[in-house]
């Protein structure tokens, strides 16, 4: 392996930085998304909605401050205004910073999964411009092996890019969709606390 990165050229090691970037954001979202920033317990939503049905909104903001999640902070902001239009605006403005947090760095994954590709592409064409720089050199001592030696020497950047913008990429698309079953979790969660807080404030 260690050949094969020398012979690839230049354009490896800035696939090998790209390779080390991404693999730092991608752990670094894992245990964002998947560790410490887990949603609340159904039961602890569920009691929160009892809370503010039977119009112990003060309770269930209690019960809200208590626990250590970020998406509490959600119905906390709610839970703390007095009418729809501010409960609204509150969540709004929670929300989006909560998904701004989880969204942080994923944009790199985006970057990196585009422009891999082009730095192996890149490489590869450095690569054959030395490859047929030898051959006009060689003049009519030219071998057969030397520009075919030289091709696949060549070629290694694009493998390298392309094997490692895949999974960029793909992953870069599940943490996407990650945040967006937890944008609509979020969005459907507060719809319906505010529902609740209205009613009981008619009642």
């Amino acid at each position: 392996m260690i050949e094969l990165f020398y012979k690839g050229g230049i354009m490896m090691y800035p696939i090998l930085l790209s390779s080390v970037i991404a693999t730092a954001v991608i752990i670094d979202r894992v245990y964002i998304f998947f560790i410490k920033t887990k949603f609340l317990e159904k039961g602890k939503i569920t009691e929160m909605f009892s809370l503010a049905e039977e119009g112990g909104r003060e309770k269930a903001l209690v019960l809200m401050q208590n626990e250590k999640s970020i998406f509490s902070e959600l119905f906390i902001s709610a839970l703390k205004e007095n009418n729809e239009h501010d409960m609204e605006e509150a969540a709004l403005l929670s929300g989006e910073e909560i998904l701004f947090y989880l969204k942080r760095r994923l944009y790199l994954l985006s970057v990196l999964g585009s422009a891999l590709p082009l730095m192996g592409l890149l490489g590869t064409v450095l690569g054959m411009i030395k490859v047929f720089n030898k051959v006009a050199n060689a003049g009519n001592a030219a071998d057969i092996s030397i520009l075919a030696g030289g091709i696949w020497e060549a070629l290694i950047t694009t493998a390298a890019g392309m094997m490692i913008a895949i999974p960029v990429i793909l992953i870069y698309h599940f943490f996407n969709r990650t945040v967006e079953k937890i944008s609509h979790a979020m969005q459907q969660k507060v719809s319906r606390l505010i529902m609740v807080l209205k009613k009981t404030e008619r009642a």
